[in-house]
């Protein structure tokens, strides 16, 4: 029967960003500083379970880079799903940003609508847009209830567009039928 080798920290070594290089046996390993402190690694300890603690690694990893990404560019859960489709444990690593309001559908519809709301976008681009970038539509008709046109800039923009078409009414009423406005509403701004 041969004996089992031991698993053991042979050296601890700071690296750059919160990083170590960590050499278990004959092996070497780039842990987050996390992990070394999580699992207390320090030279001449015993590890135990080698896997578990590259698999905590590996989350924190994954973890830290959908976090950084967020704070970048705020994202719908449906856009963090697409882009890192391919990372274990993903809907773990979500619920922790969801926990943290790092990822939240409602609070980035809502930012959302009120930029698209300034453009003058209509209700229907908006709705639209929103379902594409996979908000629930419960929150979509919550937000749409707070969706106000401003009269006066959307008659500058009609007013702008049918002087650009010399006058022309109906290339006028179809291009902003076609934005999703209602017919009412651009025959009351167009008068």
């Amino acid at each position: 029967m041969s004996a089992i080798q031991n698993k053991v920290v042979k050296k601890l070594i700071p690296l750059k960003k919160d990083l170590y290089k960590v050499t278990i046996n004959d092996e070497t390993y780039e842990l987050n500083i996390e992990t070394v402190l999580k699992y207390r690694l320090v030279v001449s300890k015993e590890v135990l379970d080698l896997n578990e603690i590259l698999e905590a690694d590996q989350m924190l990893s994954d973890y830290l880079k959908i976090k950084n990404y967020l704070i970048k560019y705020p994202k719908t859960i449906k856009e963090v799903k697409n882009k890192y489709k391919d990372v274990l444990k993903l809907e773990d690593i979500i619920e922790r940003l969801k926990e943290e309001h790092l990822l939240d559908d409602y609070r980035y519809a809502k930012s959302y609508l009120e930029n698209l709301m300034h453009k003058n976008e209509s209700k229907l681009v908006i709705k639209y847009k929103l379902k594409e970038k996979g908000i629930d539509e419960e929150i979509i008709n919550e937000l749409l209830a707070l969706y106000v046109v401003d009269k006066a800039k959307l008659k500058q923009t009609i007013l702008k567009y049918k002087d650009s078409k010399n006058g022309d009414l109906n290339k006028t009423i179809s291009h902003f039928l076609r934005k999703g406005y209602d017919y009412n509403l651009i025959k009351e701004l167009l008068n």
